[in-house]
C-alpha cells in the first residue's frame, strides 16, 4: 500500500494494498574437470557439468569461443583440434522470469604436444661404427628426453653425443632401433630411426649329400649371415664360378668317369669383407657310356701301322685294352687317345673293356694291316766319275718300282745311271703294292753316290831311268776308263794324242811325262811319271910313290851316276865292285 501526506492535508492518506513480488535473476555456473589439457582432445559432455538453478533459469545455452554449440543443461561435447592454444567455454543461463540473463566463461588452456626429431651421422655401415646423434626437437618448456639406442645403452641427455656400435654377439648384420622419447605434461611422443650395422659375412652352407653317383646333382643350402652379400660358388670341376646375391638353394651337376673328389667353395663378400668355407664332395661314376672311335683312314694301313684309338667314354674308372697282337694296356681316363702301332701285317680285332663300380661293358674295332714290300738294291759302283755308267740290281718283290736320281725318274726294273755333275748324289728306289681297299704300301731305300770330275790314270813306259841318250821312250794309257781322248805331254809340251806312242829323247836330263785322258762323259784321268837320262862320270886316285913288294895299293873312285865300278889293274886282274875304295897287291 501507499501512505501519502500532502501539504494541504497533514493527515496520512493510505491507498489500497498492492502486493509486489521480486524474482531472482538468472545465474550461470558450471565446473570442468581440468582447465589445462593437451590438444587434440575430445571435450566430452561428462567433462563439463552445469550447476542447475531451476528457480532462476529456464534454459542454458553453450558457446565455444563465442560460437553457440548447443542448448540444454548437458554440455553437448566438443572436439578440440590439434594446434589449438585455448578453448573458451561459455554457459549462458536464460532467466526463468524474464529477468536479466547470466553467463559465465572458463578458458581451458591446451598444451602443444612435443614433436621429437633427431639426425644421425650414419644410418648404416660396417662394424665397429661410430654414430653421432643430434637432437633437433623444438624446445618446449618442461620437456624431458629419453634415448634408447637399441644396443642396451640409454641416455636422458638432450644431446647424447656419439655411440660406438659393435658387432652383435650372434654375428651377421643387425638393425638397431634408436628411440628418442620427448616427454611433457601433455604427452610423450617417440621418434625412431633404424641403424643398420653390417658385419663381415660368415660364409656357411650345407650340401644335402656329400657323396653320390655320376651324374650327381648336389643341392647346396646357403646359410650365410649378413645382408647385401655377393656369393661366389666354385664347384671344383673347372666349370665357370656361379655368382649370385641370393640365398636361394644352388644346384650343380657333376659328371665324371672316375671317382673324383670335388672341393666346393663358397666365398661370401660384402662391403665389410669376405669369408670362405668349403666342403669336399666325392662323386663316383654310374652307368658306362663306352664310345671308341678310330679315324676312317686309320682302319687300314701299312705295317708298321700306327692307330689312334679315340676314347670318348663316360663314367668308367678303368679301360683294359687288348690289341690282339700280344699287347695289352690299362688306362684310366675317359677322355683319352691311345696310340698303338701294329708291326706286322694282319687283321686285328681290338677290344676295350670299360669298368666302374656299377657295371662293365666291352666294345671292339677291327684294324687291317697290310704288309709293304722291302725295297732293296745294289749299285755297281758308288764312287764314280761324271759320265760313268752305274748299273743297278734289285730283288725287291713289288708291283711297282720307281727309281729317282738327280732330275730323272725311271720305271725300269734295273736302269743304268749316270751323273753329269760332281758331288754327293742320291739314288732312290720306291717299291709299292696296291690293295683292294685302296691302300698303297710303299717302301723307300736310298743309296749315296760320290761323283768326281778327276781320277788317277795309269801310264805304262818301257823305262823311266836310262844312262844313255838318245833314249827311245815307249808309253801307253793303261787306265781302265771309258772311251775318250788322250793327250801326252813331255815337260808340258804335247807330243801325242793317241792312246800310246814312242818318243826319242836326245839329251840327258829329267823329263816329266804327263797323260790326260778325258772320257766321252766328261771324266778326266791324269797320271805323270819322271824320266831321267844321265851318263856316268868320275875320277879315281891311288896311293902313289914307291911300293914295296907285296904291299897292297889303295885305289879310290869318285863317280857320278855309276851303279858299279870295274877296275882294270894292268896285271891281268879285273875287279867289279859297288865300293868306291879297293885294295890290290
Amino acid at each position: 500500500k501507499r501512505i501519502i501526506r500532502t501539504n494541504t492535508c497533514d493527515a496520512l492518506s493510505e491507498s489500497n494494498v498492492v502486493q509486489i513480488v521480486v524474482r531472482p535473476q538468472a545465474l550461470a555456473a558450471f565446473r570442468i574437470i581440468s582447465t589445462q589439457t593437451c590438444a587434440p582432445f575430445m571435450l566430452a559432455p561428462n567433462m563439463v557439468e552445469a550447476t542447475l538453478y531451476p528457480t532462476r533459469n529456464s534454459n542454458y545455452q553453450w558457446f565455444i569461443n563465442g560460437v553457440s554449440i548447443g542448448t540444454g543443461n548437458i554440455f553437448p561435447g566438443y572436439y578440440v583440434a590439434a594446434g589449438t592454444d585455448s578453448v573458451a567455454i561459455t554457459l549462458k543461463a536464460i532467466s526463468l522470469y524474464g529477468c536479466a540473463n547470466d553467463s559465465v566463461t572458463y578458458v581451458i588452456r591446451t598444451s602443444t604436444p612435443p614433436q621429437p626429431s633427431f639426425t644421425v651421422s650414419d644410418t648404416s655401415g660396417c662394424v665397429p661404427l661410430q654414430v653421432s646423434f643430434n637432437n633437433t626437437t623444438q624446445h618446449i618448456t618442461g620437456i624431458q628426453y629419453f634415448w634408447n639406442f637399441g644396443n642396451g645403452i640409454t641416455s636422458v641427455q638432450a644431446q647424447p653425443g656419439s655411440i660406438l656400435y659393435q658387432l652383435h654377439p650372434n654375428g651377421g648384420d643387425t638393425a638397431y632401433t634408436v628411440q628418442l622419447m620427448a616427454i611433457t605434461a601433455c604427452d610423450t611422443v617417440t621418434a625412431t630411426k633404424i641403424i643398420r650395422l653390417n658385419g663381415r659375412p660368415r660364409a656357411s652352407f650345407i650340401p644335402v649329400r656329400t657323396t653320390g653317383c655320376s651324374p650327381f646333382t648336389v643341392e647346396l643350402s646357403n646359410n650365410t649371415h649378413g645382408t647385401n652379400n655377393t656369393y661366389t660358388w666354385t664347384f671344383g670341376d673347372g666349370s665357370t664360378p656361379f655368382i649370385t646375391n641370393s640365398l636361394q638353394q644352388v644346384q650343380h651337376t657333376y659328371i665324371t668317369g672316375v671317382q673324383t673328389t670335388y672341393p666346393i667353395q663358397l666365398v661370401a663378400t660384402n662391403q665389410c669383407g669376405s669369408d670362405t668355407t668349403s666342403y669336399n664332395l666325392v662323386v663316383s661314376p654310374n652307368n658306362i657310356q663306352l664310345n671308341l672311335t678310330v679315324n676312317g683312314n686309320e682302319l687300314t694301313g701299312c705295317a708298321p701301322h700306327s692307330v689312334r684309338f679315340i676314347n670318348a667314354s663316360h663314367n668308367a674308372n678303368s679301360f683294359t685294352w687288348n690289341f690282339n697282337d700280344g699287347n695289352t694296356a690299362v688306362t684310366f681316363n675317359n677322355d683319352d687317345t691311345v696310340v698303338h702301332s701294329f708291326l706286322q701285317a694282319g687283321t686285328y680285332n681290338v677290344s676295350v673293356r670299360a669298368v666302374n663300380s656299377c657295371s662293365d661293358t666291352t666294345i671292339a674295332r677291327t684294324i687291317v694291316v697290310y704288309g709293304k714290300p722291302s725295297a732293296q738294291f745294289t749299285l755297281s759302283n758308288n764312287n764314280v766319275c761324271i759320265g760313268d755308267t752305274i748299273t743297278t740290281a734289285t730283288n725287291t718283290q713289288a708291283v711297282s718300282t720307281v727309281w729317282r736320281w738327280s732330275n730323272t725318274t725311271s720305271n725300269l726294273r734295273t736302269p743304268a745311271i749316270t751323273f753329269s755333275t760332281s758331288g754327293t748324289h742320291q739314288v732312290q728306289l720306291i717299291a709299292a703294292n696296291a690293295y683292294p681297299s685302296g691302300v698303297i704300301c710303299a717302301d723307300t731305300v736310298v743309296r749315296n753316290v760320290q761323283v768326281v770330275t778327276l781320277r788317277s790314270g795309269n801310264i805304262q813306259v818301257n823305262d823311266s831311268v836310262s844312262n844313255c841318250a838318245p833314249f827311245q821312250l815307249q808309253y801307253a794309257n793303261a787306265t781302265l776308263a771309258a772311251a775318250g781322248t788322250t793327250q801326252w805331254l813331255l815337260n808340258s809340251n804335247l807330243i801325242n794324242a793317241n792312246t800310246s806312242g814312242t818318243h826319242t829323247i836326245q839329251n840327258n836330263g829329267s823329263y816329266w811325262l804327263q797323260m790326260i785322258h778325258t772320257t766321252n762323259g766328261g771324266c778326266t784321268y791324269k797320271d805323270s811319271i819322271r824320266i831321267r837320262l844321265q851318263a856316268t862320270t868320275g875320277t879315281w886316285t891311288y896311293q902313289s910313290g914307291t911300293i914295296c913288294n907285296n904291299t897292297p895299293v889303295r885305289f879310290n873312285a869318285q863317280t857320278n851316276g855309276a851303279d858299279s865300278i870295274r877296275w882294270y889293274f894292268g896285271d891281268g886282274n879285273v875287279q867289279t865292285t859297288t865300293q868306291a875304295t879297293v885294295f890290290h897287291t
